[in-house]
């Protein structure tokens, strides 16, 4: 149950990632960045204060990425056979891709 939470806590962070809009800027060097409109810094930067790594981001955009009946699917099918629900697995099993490693906490 607990591994479920956190994959669909995963899902949500993901989907709120992709939502961060972005909009290019010149910097005070010059050089193009891309900025929150909102908020005039980068999603990297809002990511970080969040305590958010771009590679965790992009893990959870991954699988916010999966069909909404593809991942309530997968869910049910693993509570079903009693088993859990982990993030890295989900990506394999519904992407195909393998995931990069989860940082140890």
């Amino acid at each position: 149950m607990a591994a479920e939470i956190k994959l669909r806590a995963w899902r949500r962070m993901g989907q709120i990632s992709r939502e961060l809009g972005k909009v290019k800027e010149r910097n005070q060097y010059g050089h193009l960045s891309e900025l929150l409109p909102t908020v005039g810094r980068t999603k990297q930067e809002v990511l970080s204060d969040a305590g958010i790594t771009t590679q965790d981001a992009s893990r959870a955009e991954t699988v916010a990425a999966i069909d909404e009946g593809a991942f309530e699917q997968y869910a049910a099918k693993k509570k079903a056979q009693g088993e859990p629900v982990y993030v890295q697995q989900a990506i394999k099993d519904m992407t195909g891709k393998k995931p990069l490693a989860m940082p140890t906490r």
